[in-house]
C-alpha cells in the first residue's frame, strides 16, 4: 500500500505550487521481505512510485529528482520513501554555469502581411465617383484597400545549461504570449517561439535554447466585416472592426531568465 504525504516548501497547500518550487512527498511501501537491500530496492521501484526524471502528475513543470527509501526502525516490512519534485528554476535556477556560460542573442527580421489599415488602425478608404451613363448623375463608391507591408519582428535567443530536461515544461509556455510587462513593452507582444535542448550527458544536463519574437502590433488578430467580398468603408473599431486574442497567456517570469523580471 502507498500513502502519499506532500509537503511543500514555503508553502501550506500543494495547490499552491508554482515555478521555483521545491515538493517532497513520502510514501509507506509496506509487506517487504527479504535483505535490507532487497526490501529498499522494492520499495523504490514499486509501480506506484514514480521514477527519476517523471513529470508530476499535478504540476507539470516539476520533475522527480530523487526517491530515497528507509526501513521502518520498528517493522522492517515497511520502508519509508522520499520523493523530491523541483522545477528547473528551483533554488539555483537548475542552471550550471561552470562550464557553458549563457549566450543571448539579438535579431529582426522583417516578414510581408497584408492589411487593410494605416496608422492609428485607420481603414484605408478608397472612394471614387461612378457615373450612371442612364441618368448621368453621379454616386460615390468607397472600397477599402488591401496592400502588402512589411512588419520588423525581433528575435531573442537565449542559451543556457540546465539539470532538468526542457520538454518538461515546454508545453507551458511554447505559443504562448507574456502575460506581463516584458522588453519594455505591454502584455501580448511577445510569443514564445523555442524552449529545447540537447543533453551531451544522456540527461544527465541539457543546453537548452529559450526563443521570443517580438510582434509590434502584437500577437492579437483583427478582423472585419465583409459585404460582397470587400471591407465597407465606413467599419471603425467596435463598428465592422475587432480584435480577438488568439494567443494563451503564459507569465515568463517563471522561467527564471535574467532578463526577465
Amino acid at each position: 500500500m502507498t500513502i502519499y504525504r506532500p509537503r511543500c516548501e514555503g508553502l501550506t497547500v500543494a495547490s499552491s505550487l508554482t515555478d521555483g518550487d521545491r515538493l517532497i512527498e513520502t510514501a509507506l511501501i509496506t509487506g517487504l521481505a527479504g535483505s535490507a537491500e532487497q526490501r529498499i530496492q522494492t520499495a523504490i521501484r514499486s509501480p506506484q512510485l514514480p521514477r527519476t526524471g517523471d513529470v508530476h502528475h499535478a504540476f507539470p513543470w516539476l520533475s522527480c529528482q530523487s526517491i530515497q527509501a528507509d526501513i521502518h526502525p520498528q517493522d522492517g516490512t515497511i520502508a519509508l520513501v522520499t520523493i523530491e519534485w523541483r522545477s528547473a528554476a528551483a533554488g539555483d535556477g537548475g542552471f550550471l554555469p561552470e562550464d557553458t556560460p549563457p549566450v543571448l542573442e539579438v535579431s529582426v527580421t522583417v516578414e510581408s502581411k497584408q492589411t487593410n489599415y494605416g496608422v492609428n488602425r485607420r481603414p484605408l478608404l478608397v472612394s471614387y465617383d461612378l457615373e450612371d451613363p442612364e441618368t448621368g448623375t453621379t454616386s460615390e463608391d468607397e472600397q477599402i484597400a488591401t496592400i502588402e507591408i512589411f512588419v520588423p519582428h525581433i528575435v531573442i535567443v537565449y542559451r543556457r545549461r540546465e539539470r532538468i530536461s526542457p520538454g518538461i515544461r515546454a508545453l507551458g509556455y511554447i505559443g504562448k504570449v507574456n502575460a506581463n510587462f516584458m522588453f519594455g513593452d505591454a502584455a501580448r507582444f511577445w510569443l514564445c517561439t523555442n524552449l529545447s535542448g540537447e543533453s551531451p550527458d544522456a540527461g544527465g544536463s541539457w543546453n537548452v535554447t529559450y526563443g521570443f519574437e517580438r510582434n509590434a502590433e502584437s500577437w492579437d488578430a483583427t478582423v472585419a466585416y465583409h459585404l460582397n467580398g470587400e471591407i465597407p468603408g465606413d467599419v471603425v473599431d467596435g463598428q465592422g472592426i475587432r480584435t480577438y486574442q488568439v494567443y494563451p497567456e503564459a507569465n515568463f517570469a517563471e522561467l527564471g531568465l535574467p532578463f526577465i523580471p
